[in-house]
């Protein structure tokens, strides 16, 4: 039987091959292809275009956020326009423009539900011995 530092000492050296680095996997961190021509035509960072990745609310630091794989600190520029404002869900940019507000979650959309009825209770069997 093989000495088990014999098998890790041989692993050692073949995992790197596996590990190798794949260029036909996609960055998920990214943005979409549509933001990136436009940016490159354009030659800035079209407002218009952004993509709110991520907001970074820590105590002790300036507030952040990633827009379209940039990070901008509140009051910092982004396409020629300021960053005002950055919540949770939202940051608003202010520019030459007008105001644009960049959703983290843009296709989410939040509704109410409707509570049921107070006097309408479901009836519930309850058993004789």
């Amino acid at each position: 039987m093989a000495h088990p530092l014999t098998a890790w000492g041989l692993l050692l050296f073949v995992l790197p091959a596996f590990a190798a680095e794949d260029d036909t996997l996609p960055d998920p961190t990214r943005p979409p292809q549509q933001v990136v021509k436009a940016a490159e035509t354009a030659g800035n960072k079209p407002v218009a275009a952004a993509v709110l990745q991520s907001v970074i609310l820590r105590a002790g630091m300036k507030p952040a956020a990633i827009i379209a794989g940039e990070r901008i600190e509140l009051g910092g520029d982004y396409g020629g326009a300021k960053l005002v404002k950055i919540s949770e869900r939202e940051v608003v940019l202010e520019g030459p423009s007008g105001v644009e507000v960049l959703l983290l979650t843009p296709a989410a959309q939040k509704r109410a539900v409707k509570p049921e009825p107070a006097g309408k209770k479901k009836m519930q069997r309850e058993t004789v011995r």
